[in-house]
């Protein structure tokens, strides 16, 4: 029971918000909250609007249509916030303004969002940068000292990753 609770997306951010509200104040961490809080908040504006019949020539019906529309690119910047957030966290623990807990728990959540079946996102970001790394690496101008560490920190953050659990 409880481990299906915590594959839900719902608990990785109640997990988020947990993490972030005893820690040191970071402005970067209420973007994806905000902006997920924009599509729900829109999605069901949206559904009212048009089920209550109050959706035609309405502009506000138009711009909700829109953002809709942006759904996708909006998810896929709040992944980029997700992963982006994880070196944030470190530098604040580095710097001192951090807790040393918080980029292991921080690491755990962004390993439940990997792992996440309902949003894919995190994992394709994910990838992406590891291609574009690889990209970079392989380029026949980078120089040697780059380009190994560029392979081992794939090879590290790969090693890192979560094993994708198959659908049943």
């Amino acid at each position: 029971m409880i481990s299906v609770c915590v594959t839900e997306d719902s608990a990785h951010y109640l997990m988020y918000a947990v993490i972030f509200i005893t820690s040191y104040p970071l402005t970067p961490v209420i973007v994806p909250v905000f902006l997920f809080a924009a599509l729900h908040s829109g999605s069901w504006l949206r559904t009212l609007l048009i089920g209550s019949g109050l959706a035609s020539n309405n502009s506000l019906v138009a711009l909700l249509t829109k953002l809709s529309a942006k759904q996708v690119e909006i998810l896929r910047f709040i992944a980029i916030m997700e992963i982006a957030i994880f070196p944030i966290t470190l530098f604040t623990l580095f710097s001192g303004q951090g807790s040393l807990l918080t980029p292991f728990i921080y690491y755990r959540f962004v390993t439940l969002r990997y792992s996440s079946q309902r949003n894919p996102y995190c994992r394709q970001i994910f990838h992406e940068y590891r291609l574009a790394t690889e990209y970079l690496a392989s380029h026949q101008k980078c120089p040697g000292v780059v380009r190994s560490l560029l392979y081992k920190l794939v090879a590290f953050l790969s090693r890192l990753s979560p094993v994708p659990q198959t659908q049943q």
